[in-house]
């Protein structure tokens, strides 16, 4: 920029140019007082504002540190929480399976009953069978027994009816010597013909009779031996029967032992299948404590689960507020409000922007502003659109697309336009008017903030008459600078439904001039932004 010159003291001496260097004075001290007073009212808020924000960065880390152990804590609950569902399906499972087996074993035992009571009620009837058998086997044997006993009988009667027949045949064979001799004694003696005639007819009627007799014993005798054979035939047939009914009751008998191995077997199996039972039973009942005690588990888990979810959202919205207000304290820069979310930063580059004051040099100030220009471009919670437009004797966009915005990164666009402003180097004029008008161009774009970042009054315009334009640095910023503040206004109309101007904020870089911090404050104040002066960059 061209090199401001001090104004030098006018070479009379008069009272009114002292009353007017009185006032003058008065105005000068009055503005530096309210200027202190402003910076110390600022300095009191900011760090009021430092000290809120420590003590509820450290509540906030405090809540984020909560609300990590509660997401930890809910971490396990859920892992416990799916350990104990799985758990809870494959006891659920194994549940369904002893079931099934027990149902299984519970039919197989009640078919194992049925068949141990099939066999019983078939060992019974064999029982019954073999008592019937004994029975008949005893009825034949004592029927044996009896006929035996019948058939001795008949035997002792026979050998006794054969020997009353031998006697009565050696009877008889006497009686026929007898009679011979009689014969012989007949013919010897006649005489005695009469009485052995007599004792001939005796005998031969007691003959008669003894051969009557015998004849009946004969038929007896045959009568005995038929009888004798029949039961001969009886007894032969009873011992065959019995042979028979022996078999059988052998038979039977080792049916009954196989029957009653089965039914020992069976038995065997029942107690084992009971046993089995009662085991898969207890099992079972184990299972279902488990199983009462998971449901318990998982009830108990739940409702911590739930505590925990509703902790968690309790802490969760108590973070949010302590999020919502370290944003709104973090979006204060000194003080000033920087809620916009489509934003123009409009840095000075002039020459004196690199200068202590207007014939020294100043290295580091240029550095400084830029990293200025990051930090706010930081504390911008909501910034979503933004553009960098840099001004001196004309105006450019560093950051290149011209009339366009550019989405905001947080972690990459403030590195970003920090770059682009320290490949820059401060020089030439201070033309704001030119800047203030390229930066409107964005306002049908829906820009809502403007950043004004400078360290002196205007210079340059394209308004300056030719005789504007011979005057000095400091008689044309007297003139310029009331005529920008009322074009500014013109742009910044109000518009919209509610009607809003664009806020303006302003962070003033001054050192030569104390008129700029008024301007600046001017500027800011109408245009419904905040004014910060820095003493150093």
């Amino acid at each position: 920029m061209p090199t401001r010159r001090r104004q030098s003291l006018p070479p009379f001496f008069n009272l009114s140019l002292l009353d007017v260097v009185c006032n003058a004075l008065g105005a000068i001290i009055f503005l530096m007082f309210l200027n202190y007073w402003q910076a110390n009212h600022v300095s009191h808020r900011l760090q009021a504002s430092l000290l809120d924000l420590a003590t509820k960065e450290a509540a906030l880390t405090q809540r984020e540190n909560a609300l990590q152990e509660t997401r930890q804590q809910l971490s396990q609950l859920l892992d416990k929480l799916e350990s104990a569902q799985k758990q809870l399906a494959t006891t659920e499972q194994h549940l369904k399976q002893t079931e099934l087996a027990l149902s299984e074993t519970e039919k197989a035992r009640l078919e194992a009953l049925q068949t141990a009571e099939e066999l019983r009620l078939q060992l019974r009837s064999e029982r019954q069978v073999r008592q019937h058998y004994q029975q008949v086997a005893q009825a034949w044997e004592k029927q044996a027994r009896d006929l035996e006993t019948l058939l001795r009988d008949a035997v002792a009667q026979l050998r006794q009816r054969v020997h009353e027949r031998e006697h009565l045949a050696a009877q008889l064979h006497q009686t026929h010597l007898q009679i011979a001799q009689l014969s012989a004694s007949l013919k010897m003696a006649e005489m005695d013909r009469q009485t052995l005639h007599q004792r001939l007819r005796s005998l031969q009627a007691q003959a008669a009779e003894f051969f009557h007799a015998l004849q009946v014993r004969q038929t007896q005798i045959e009568d005995l031996q038929t009888r004798l054979s029949a039961l001969e035939r009886e007894r032969l047939s009873a011992l065959s029967t019995a042979g028979e009914l022996q078999k059988q009751l052998t038979a039977v008998t080792t049916r009954e032992k196989t029957l009653a191995e089965k039914l020992s077997q069976l038995l065997g199996t029942v107690e084992a299948l009971s046993r089995q039972h009662e085991q898969l039973a207890q099992e079972r009942d184990d299972l279902l404590k488990r199983l009462a005690l998971q449901r318990t588990e998982n009830q108990r888990l739940s409702e911590q689960l739930v505590l925990a979810q509703r902790q968690l959202g309790e802490a969760q919205q108590q973070g949010e507020k302590l999020r919502a207000l370290l944003q709104q304290a973090q979006a204060r820069f000194a003080g000033v409000d920087l809620s916009g979310r489509r934003a123009v930063f409009l840095v000075d580059t002039s020459g004196s922007m690199g200068k202590r004051d207007p014939y020294t040099d100043d290295p580091n100030k240029w550095p400084k502003v830029c990293e200025t220009v990051r930090h706010v471009l930081l504390s911008m919670p909501h910034l979503e659109q933004l553009q960098l437009i840099t001004f001196a004797s004309s105006v450019s966009y560093p950051l290149g697309r011209p009339g366009q915005w550019w989405s905001f990164d947080r972690d990459y666009s403030p590195m970003q336009v920090l770059r682009a402003l320290q490949a820059l180097r401060p020089e030439g004029g201070t033309n704001l008017h030119l800047g203030f008008q390229e930066a409107f161009r964005f306002r049908d774009l829906g820009m809502d903030t403007i950043i004004l970042f400078s360290d002196g009054l205007p210079t340059e315009s394209p308004d300056l008459t030719p005789e504007e334009q011979r005057l000095e640095n400091k008689e044309r910023e007297q003139r310029l600078a009331p005529r920008l503040l009322k074009r500014i206004a013109e742009w910044n109309a109000p518009r919209g439904n509610p009607p809003r101007r664009v806020r303006i904020h302003a962070i003033g870089f001054y050192y030569d001039s104390p008129n700029l911090g008024n301007f600046l404050w001017a500027l800011a104040r109408q245009n419904d932004g905040s004014f910060v002066g820095m003493s150093e960059p």
